[in-house]
């Protein structure tokens, strides 16, 4: 759709509503017609600067709009009907919400399931393959889960192919733009209630200081959403300050896909062997174990500029054919493949796959894309990155990583404050590279270790100040927020 074209529609849907608002439709919100979506109050949300007093009458229209919501699952409950829950996904990799999940599952008040969605914006192989590796490994872990594509015939399915829309969705990512407008939660009417459980956990910025707040906090789905539940009080904090809502919708609960990291666990020897790649003449337990993790943002044009992959792609092999005594697991962003194309890093898609192929040959090496990484974090011995939401996710290991620097890399205070005790490298400091993974993980000289802990106790640790993990602080938020009489 042409700029042009979205702003024609951005103003017909704002005339919709502002002629249903005058002629009464919602003077009573238990019987607000269905016609109104959420696509209606994205589109208010968009035009609210322009319009005289428009934040605020977009309050208005928000809070009436999540009263219809409530009231509408409220009577469900009142006949004794179960409540409809889904979460949305696109992205095993990415998914956060494992926990929250299966405390619903367990619940008999509701039914819950999850939407696997297939990403538009992918060309049609890319977008099969995601797709298919999503699909499947919410099906192999037991997940009641619809599926969004007919791959035959390359079509996106609905929701009411999916048995009609849900009373609750959670959306795991705020990138809605990616989805067929037939599964896009825009489309959904307003006693549909959003929440938001967010699958990753922000540490940078632009130059210019505005990627946090146009881009995350103030972003027109942020204003949409009945739920935000957030990772960290400094990001509640920041809702409040920027948001359109002021923060009303966000609540500090954790990071869920995190809890993984306060349960111990004892690792068996076929777990790890099917996990990692172990030579015949290594041992599970003394082979080290690293993850190699660079980020998608190649391409100059970039809002984010992290990537150092031109620079070190072909070191990467180098170093996994050299250190025959540790195994390497290669984790790029589920974009990189797109992106090194379309900046011309790799001429082919083709080429991006044998690249792969060249990894996944190696008797001490493996590539993992679209499936749950938390698995590798806990067992690794250390990581090298310059993808952003890990630099904050691998400090719940408490293993030490090297992150990969650019001049055109920049960080929130959060950011700043753990890059500063972590090891880092610029991309192309081959030297600097090697020299991580023969002091700090083979020589364990992890001198950082005290004051990176520190910094996780003072910023990070949720379940500490919290007391519960976020997983259950989003549970009994829901049950809170529908059973509990107000």
């Amino acid at each position: 759709m042409d700029r042009q074209t979205f702003e024609n529609k951005v103003v017909e849907l704002v005339n919709e509503l502002m002629d249903g608002f005058d002629n009464g439709d919602f003077e009573d919100y238990k019987n607000i017609p269905l016609k109104y979506k959420w696509k209606h109050l994205s589109a208010l949300e968009y035009l609210s600067p322009s319009i005289e007093g428009g934040d605020e009458f977009y309050r208005k229209i928000y809070n009436i709009a999540i009263k219809f919501g409530i009231y509408t699952v409220k009577e469900k409950i009142k006949r004794g009907e179960k409540v409809n829950v889904a979460f949305q996904s696109y992205s095993a990799a990415q998914w956060p919400a494992g926990g929250v999940y299966e405390r619903i599952a367990k619940d008999d008040r509701f039914d819950v399931k999850v939407f696997a969605a297939p990403l538009v914006d992918r060309d049609r192989d890319s977008r099969i393959d995601s797709y298919t590796q999503t699909y499947n490994w919410f099906k192999t872990n037991g997940y009641k889960v619809f599926g969004g594509l007919d791959i035959e015939n390359d079509r996106t399915k609905s929701w009411d192919e999916a048995g009609g829309y849900p009373d609750v969705l959670y959306v795991v990512s705020s990138w809605n733009d990616i989805l067929s407008e037939n599964q896009n939660y825009l489309e959904m009417p307003l006693n549909t209630l959003i929440g938001f459980i967010d699958y990753g956990m922000n540490a940078v910025e632009n130059k210019d200081g505005s990627y946090e707040k146009e881009y995350i906090y103030n972003k027109n789905s942020a204003g949409l959403m009945w739920k935000i539940y957030c990772d960290l009080e400094k990001t509640y904090e920041k809702y409040k300050k920027y948001n359109i809502l002021h923060g009303k919708n966000a609540l500090y609960t954790g990071y869920s896909k995190m809890d993984y990291f306060y349960q111990d666990r004892i690792w068996k020897k076929d777990e790890i062997e099917k996990l990692w790649k172990i030579p015949a003449d290594m041992s599970d337990k003394s082979i080290k174990k690293i993850i190699i993790a660079p980020h998608f943002s190649v391409h100059d044009n970039a809002i984010l500029k992290f990537a150092t992959f031109k620079n070190n792609k072909w070191f990467w092999i180098y170093l996994m054919k050299k250190y025959r005594n540790i195994s390497f697991v290669f984790k790029p962003h589920p974009n990189l493949r797109a992106m090194s194309v379309e900046a011309g890093v790799f001429k082919t898609y083709e080429d991006y796959d044998n690249y792969l192929k060249q990894i996944d040959d190696l008797p001490n090496a493996k590539v993992v894309t679209e499936s749950s990484y938390l698995e590798y974090f806990a067992t690794s011995d250390g990581m090298i990155l310059d993808s952003c939401s890990f630099l904050v996710e691998y400090m719940y290991t408490k293993k030490p990583l090297l992150f990969l620097r650019r001049d055109t890399q920049y960080f929130t205070d959060v950011g700043k404050e753990i890059l500063k005790e972590n090891y880092t490298a610029l991309g192309e400091d081959y030297f600097g590279i090697e020299k991580f993974i023969t002091g700090v993980i083979l020589g364990e000289k992890d001198t950082k270790k005290e004051k990176r802990d520190q910094i996780f106790k003072n910023v990070l640790d949720y379940k500490g100040k919290l007391g519960n993990l976020a997983s259950e602080n989003i549970y009994q938020d829901l049950i809170k927020s529908l059973f509990e009489i107000s």
